[in-house]
């Protein structure tokens, strides 16, 4: 994930989308850390309801949010780690810089 300038500021970008590839939320934040991770993922759930799977890049901070998640709210989430199951997301961003395929 790479950072996105916006009025001047650098920010990340998190992004959730759907099966079909369909964004579903975002968040644009400062930091790319777990809390940041968290914050989204929490923001992206309170909107949209609990996925079944989440699939994520190779952050680490994104899937000890995930886990962290999942432990807060004692639920299980196939938490899937591949840099190639989000191709999808990661062709659709090329104008933006960065993203996050969560859902």
């Amino acid at each position: 994930m790479k950072p996105i300038s916006s009025k001047g500021q650098w920010y990340y970008l998190y992004r959730a989308v759907n099966k079909a590839g369909q964004t579903i939320d975002f968040l644009l934040t400062k930091h790319r850390d777990t809390k940041a991770a968290k914050r989204f993922l929490s923001k992206a759930i309170r909107a949209n309801g609990l996925p079944e799977t989440i699939t994520i890049g190779g952050s680490a901070a994104n899937k000890a949010a995930a886990e962290a998640v999942c432990q807060e709210r004692d639920v299980t989430i196939e938490i899937r780690q591949t840099k190639y199951l989000n191709n999808q997301v990661e062709q659709d961003h090329r104008g933006l810089s960065g993203s996050l395929d969560l859902c």
